[in-house]
């Protein structure tokens, strides 16, 4: 699980560093609108992590990036992800890839 987590956050750095730098923007990278309910997944990333959906976050380890992508993964993987992944966890990555926020 630790791989999938740390590649997951990197190609979530990939997509912010080209400008993918808000909760809108990132996920409708991840679930694009033509096979997804983008608005649906962006409303419940945004509720998870306490910001608006189009307010730009800084990419680092930091809380508010901890909580976007924890909820990006959960809602990816589905509630029962919360058994394998932690919030814990991805600070830990977070702090390991980019130890400045």
């Amino acid at each position: 699980m630790d791989y999938g987590i740390r590649a997951a956050i990197k190609n979530a750095f990939t997509h912010w560093n080209r400008g993918k730098d808000t909760i809108r923007t990132l996920v409708t990278i991840w679930a694009p609108p033509f096979e997804n309910n983008t608005a649906a997944y962006v409303a419940a990333v945004a509720k998870a992590a306490g910001i608006s959906p189009d307010v730009e976050f800084k990419f680092g380890s930091n809380e508010v990036t901890a909580k976007v992508l924890y909820a990006i993964f959960v809602h990816e993987n589905g509630p029962k992800a919360r058994q394998f992944i932690t919030i814990e966890a991805v600070k830990k990555h977070l702090a390991a890839l980019y130890p400045v926020a």
